[in-house]
């Protein structure tokens, strides 16, 4: 549908939808025929896919710099909309950041829950203990200070 657009049109056209990694970016450009594409849900929770893009970073995000990018936004969140509100609008973008690394459905639950910066606080250092074994495993990356099998 948008390289439709594209071509029917005389102005330049944006695609947007789907991008979330370098892959899907690079596919979407392709597919479309844009020379631009806009980043929306693939950045939620993932701030690290513009330099991907660029490609000056791969592979998994180090864990205490997931940890630390999350507590910032959040603390950046709050100090913008106060503690409530910016609690109940930071719980999407928690979700966000812990989707895909390898912490399941309570975590995600949990981080759906957490309404004033102590409980965050203490969803942090539950995060900080690291995803399950069988991501660690499956990804073969080092957390709890002992190597992956």
């Amino acid at each position: 549908i948008i390289s439709a657009v594209r071509d029917s049109l005389k102005i330049q056209v944006i695609a947007n939808g789907g991008a979330f990694d370098k892959t899907s970016y690079e596919l979407l450009k392709e597919r479309s025929g844009c020379s631009v594409v806009m980043l929306a849900r693939g950045a939620m929770g993932n701030p690290w896919i513009f330099e991907e893009i660029e490609g000056k970073r791969e592979g998994l995000i180090p864990h205490s710099e997931l940890v630390d990018e999350m507590r910032a936004h959040v603390c950046d969140m709050i100090s913008y909309h106060g503690e409530k509100l910016g609690m109940k609008v930071a719980r999407k973008v928690i979700v966000g950041y812990i989707k895909g690394r390898g912490y399941g459905g309570e975590m995600k639950a949990k981080a759906t829950r957490i309404s004033s910066l102590k409980e965050f606080e203490i969803f942090l250092k539950e995060i900080s203990l690291g995803p399950s074994e069988d991501f660690i495993r499956q990804h073969r990356v080092v957390y709890r200070g002992a190597p992956s099998i």
